[in-house]
């Protein structure tokens, strides 16, 4: 228990105002007792900050190949004709590899609203691994090894957007 400065009442630890004078005490120094010295009942594991940065990381070079692979296929030429510009599908795409990158890199240095917003991003993320699956498997068959590796990505988006789901829980 604290004493207000003021009134002199008796009130909480946790009080930041007095609930009879209503003086802030905010500032005035609270007791130290075991209850606040106790350490966590649950330790995080070893594993889970090496995970949160690996995939942040893969987050970060993620939407860098994305941006990549959207500069190589405007610099490529189509039918003998030379594209110039970018149409809407290379914008959006360029946007998300743009927004990707940006979420990895606040996800490294612990941006607190990158934190709060991955979630949302990760679920994104899921469902579009998810509708990817039936087309690189069809893409197996028509580009071979190219397919597969399309098709690991695809799954490889799934499980890693769904373990940052799990780790930002854990280290919360």
């Amino acid at each position: 228990m604290i004493q207000c400065p003021k009134c002199s009442n008796s009130l909480p630890d946790w009080a930041q105002t007095c609930q009879f004078c209503h003086t802030d005490i905010s500032k005035v120094p609270r007791p130290k007792t075991a209850e606040t010295n106790k350490r966590p009942l649950m330790q995080t594991a070893a594993w889970i900050w090496p995970a949160y940065y690996t995939i942040s990381g893969y987050f970060v070079l993620s939407g860098i190949w994305t941006i990549v692979q959207i500069l190589i296929s405007l610099s490529a030429k189509k039918s003998g004709v030379e594209v110039t510009g970018m149409g809407p599908i290379q914008v959006v795409m360029m946007i998300i590899g743009v927004l990707t990158s940006a979420i990895g890199l606040g996800l490294l240095f612990k941006v607190e609203i990158v934190r709060g917003i991955v979630n949302i991003f990760c679920w994104i993320r899921i469902a579009s691994g998810i509708l990817a699956i039936p087309t690189t498997i069809g893409m197996t068959v028509v580009f071979g090894p190219l397919g597969i590796v399309m098709l690991v990505a695809a799954i490889l988006d799934i499980v890693s957007s769904g373990l940052m789901i799990f780790l930002i829980g854990e280290t919360d």
